[in-house]
């Protein structure tokens, strides 16, 4: 039996969601029953990019994963927080955690033994008045950044964004307080990565190689 390991990795959500890590754990084996799967759920509290770099690899690379799902937060584009960043800097922590990611040996002969990240883009932003630290239009700007460091590093992105915005209903994908999910968003989420593994599982069940 072939083992492969997942690791989400990024912003924590509602205790009370059931999120896309939760269905996994309780999906792929029955999808993929010639998988052994270790799926680990890392989760960090009002992350940034930043913080995601710094323990990547205590957290994440210990598991010698085969694929990491990144959720990054829209934290990274508010104006109004402290310790805020420029674009240019993001660009750099990204860039340098999927280096970090990309040349790390995971020993599993899968995928000639390098991980794949796949970035989850933050959702869209329930914008409210008076509320000018984040906004949709400052999101986009980022998420077309990321998006061009993410695939020349040979990641892939699923753009939760736009995937929301294509919704007619976009409220009941968000929270009311205007960044995280709802259930609804999460089960959205987790179609957009079940459909990520089919491209990157063959029929057979054997993590394709992408290098």
């Amino acid at each position: 039996m072939i083992n492969t390991t997942i690791v989400g990795y990024g912003e924590v959500t509602s205790p009370s969601i059931k999120t896309y890590i939760d269905r996994l754990e309780q999906y792929l084996a029955t999808y993929y029953p010639a998988i052994s799967w270790r799926i680990y759920d890392i989760s960090l509290k009002k992350c940034t990019l930043g913080d995601l770099k710094q323990h990547l690899k205590e957290k994440v690379l210990n598991y010698h994963p085969n694929i990491i799902f990144i959720r990054l937060s829209s934290q990274d584009i508010d104006i109004e927080r402290t310790d805020f960043v420029g674009k240019e800097r993001l660009e750099i922590y990204l860039r340098d955690l999927l280096e970090e990611i990309v040349t790390h040996n995971n020993r599993t002969g899968l995928n000639n033994c390098v991980p794949i990240p796949v970035i989850i883009t933050p959702p869209l932003i329930h914008e409210k008045p008076g509320k000018k630290g984040r906004t949709n239009n400052r999101l986009k700007q980022y998420i077309y950044a990321l998006k061009s460091v993410t695939l020349a590093k040979g990641g892939i992105v699923i753009d939760l964004c736009e995937e929301i915005s294509k919704k007619v209903n976009k409220e009941k994908y968000i929270l009311e307080e205007g960044y995280g999910l709802t259930q609804e968003g999460e089960n959205l989420l987790y179609d957009l990565v079940f459909v990520e593994l089919t491209k990157l599982i063959d029929y057979q069940g054997v993590l394709k190689n992408r290098r």
